[in-house]
């Protein structure tokens, strides 16, 4: 389907998915490549560096690379830290474990406050923990295709990095290594999306103790959960939960209220749910020793964040069910559905674009004037990532950029 026939055939699916369509509209930016006041485009990074790093796009290219949305956060969270910083001075004691509990609570995942250890970000947070748990030298596993900078806390280092790749029912696995001494898992897959069954997680975690193999799990897109029909569904919980409804003693969870609350700027707080005492208190030390503690305004917004936004986080969830929904049936009118990797979370679609270009994609796509995600830097070279935290005018626009 092409020309006037595909135009009024997405007409017809703009009709048809209207209410919701102008919900998730109301919600991001009108348009991610002509925002309205020109320092917003200035300052955020997916737009400031367009020019430096992007010199192919041009100037109206949708930016859609970065794991970011385009919809500010609540206002009264960053009005509450404007008060703080405002108001308090000197070192400041904030405690999160209880509101960290509390939140997990919500959905009947039980995270004891004394498990918890906030940490200043994911990454930090996983490269402390290879240094803490693991020596020079040792082999790490990392599931592939996975989010470049985990790849590189391991051989920052000095650590060497085993890639390994499954199914999600694990009824295949490549390379498993068992002279690992750990593994790194994006749960869910940044940038796949992808997750494991139940099934899977308990057949994974029982070969990781059977070799006396740590798991390190990247958790900060579990808000992002939907069903296979893209209906929303609540937050994932953390590796291995399901298992016996409690925390895994042999995982170590790190999650943030950053991706979740779209708090890159204000730096909502990050943090590590270790259930092993032993474990924890040596994590606790490495902590305190590197000075990698959360900010005090971190904390704060993690706090606001989770105590009273809840609604505002559920809606945008909603919003983006939407979008992923909508992603799909464009792509299936435009005979691209084969192009997308199936998946369960993220706001991301991780797209093979092997057979669309034959040369290098990133560029590609950049001339088309759509800025994505190299799927090289994810171990993926061929593929691309686009985050469709937009307006869902913005992802009409970049597939028929993408795709005619």
């Amino acid at each position: 389907m092409e020309g006037a026939a595909l135009l009024e055939a997405i007409a017809l699916v703009d009709k048809d998915m209207a209410e919701s369509l102008a919900k998730s509209s109301s919600l991001f930016e009108p348009d991610n490549a002509v925002l309205p006041e020109p320092f917003k485009r200035q300052s955020r990074l997916k737009f400031s560096v367009a020019k430096t790093r992007f010199t192919t796009a041009p100037i109206y290219a949708h930016s859609l690379w970065l794991a970011d949305m385009d919809c500010p956060p609540p206002s009264s969270l960053a009005n509450s830290v404007s008060t703080f910083l405002t108001s308090h001075f000197g070192y400041q004691d904030i405690d999160i474990r209880h509101d960290i509990s509390h939140y997990f609570e919500r959905d009947g995942i039980i995270i004891r406050p004394e498990y918890v250890v906030d940490i200043a970000s994911v990454v930090a947070g996983i490269a402390l923990a290879l240094r803490t748990f693991c020596n020079v030298g040792d082999k790490i596993m990392i599931c592939s295709p996975t989010y470049g900078p985990l790849s590189a806390a391991v051989t920052q280092n000095n650590m060497t990095p085993v890639p390994v790749s499954f199914d999600t029912d694990l009824s295949d696995i490549d390379n498993f290594d068992t002279d690992a001494r750990a593994l790194i898992i994006c749960h869910p897959n940044n940038p796949t999306g992808e997750m494991l069954s139940t099934a899977a997680q308990a057949a994974l975690l029982s070969r990781c103790k059977q070799h006396n193999i740590l798991v390190i799990a990247d958790e900060v897109h579990r808000e992002f959960h939907f069903d296979d029909k893209n209906h929303k569904l609540p937050p994932a919980p953390p590796f291995g939960y399901a298992l016996n409804g409690g925390v895994h003693r042999n995982v170590i969870s790190f999650c943030s209220a950053s991706k979740a609350f779209n708090l890159a700027t204000l730096g909502g707080a990050s943090y590590a749910i270790i259930a092993d005492p032993f474990l924890r208190a040596k994590y606790i030390a490495a902590v305190d020793n590197e000075h990698l503690e959360a900010s005090p305004v971190a904390k704060l917004a993690l706090q606001e964040a989770y105590r009273s936004h809840r609604q505002w986080q559920s809606e945008i969830v909603e919003c983006i069910a939407t979008n992923r929904a909508y992603a799909k049936r464009l792509l299936r009118l435009m005979k691209k559905e084969g192009t997308i990797f199936p998946n369960n979370a993220t706001y991301f679609l991780w797209l093979d674009l092997r057979k669309q270009f034959d040369e290098d994609i990133l560029e590609q796509c950049c001339r088309r004037g759509v800025i994505v995600g190299n799927g090289t830097q994810f171990g993926a070279p061929g593929f691309a990532r686009l985050s469709i935290a937009c307006h869902p005018r913005v992802i009409k626009s970049a597939l028929l950029r993408l795709f005619y």
